[in-house]
C-alpha cells in the first residue's frame, strides 16, 4: 500500500515539489553547461515553478557569475506573481541586489528599489531599501 502510493500517487495528496537531484550531480561535478541545460529543460517543464526559476537564477548568479541570465530568471519568477510572500520578497531583493552589483545600473536599482518599499511595507528588506534608495539619491545629487 505505501509503496504503490509513493510511485502513483493519488490526486488527493500535496502538491507535485520538483526536485532537483540530478541538476545538482551535474554542478558538483562542474559539468556547468550541462547543468545550465538541465536547468532551461526544468524551466521549460515547469515555466509556472517560482522554486524552478529561482533554483535556475542562483545557479547562474552563483556558479556561472552571469549576472544577465539570472535577472532573466528572477524576473520571470516575479512576473508568474505566485509563491510564497518569502519567495516574492527574495526574488525582488535579488534583482535589486543585481542592478546594485554587478549589471551597475543605478536608475534601474532605484526603480527596484522602490517597488520593494511598495511591494513589501513593514519588512526589513523595505527598510534597507528605503536606506540604500536615499544614499543613491543622494549620490546622484552630488554627482
Amino acid at each position: 500500500q505505501m509503496v504503490t502510493s509513493v510511485y502513483s500517487p493519488s490526486g488527493d495528496t500535496t502538491k507535485y515539489t520538483p526536485t532537483f537531484s540530478h541538476i545538482e550531480a551535474l554542478e558538483i561535478k562542474g559539468d556547468l553547461d550541462g547543468a545550465a541545460a538541465a536547468w532551461d529543460v526544468a524551466v521549460a517543464e515547469n515555466p509556472q515553478s517560482v522554486l524552478t526559476l529561482v533554483r535556475a537564477a542562483d545557479f547562474h548568479l552563483r556558479l556561472r557569475q552571469d549576472a544577465n541570465a539570472a535577472l532573466e530568471r528572477f524576473v520571470a519568477a516575479r512576473a508568474l506573481g505566485t509563491g510564497t510572500p518569502d519567495a516574492r520578497r527574495y526574488v525582488q531583493q535579488k534583482i535589486v541586489d543585481l542592478y546594485l552589483g554587478p549589471l551597475r545600473d543605478d536608475g534601474r536599482a532605484m526603480v527596484e528599489l522602490r517597488r520593494l518599499i511598495d511591494g513589501f511595507p513593514g519588512t526589513r528588506e523595505a527598510d534597507g531599501a528605503r536606506a540604500a534608495l536615499a544614499e543613491l539619491k543622494a549620490r546622484r545629487a552630488e554627482s
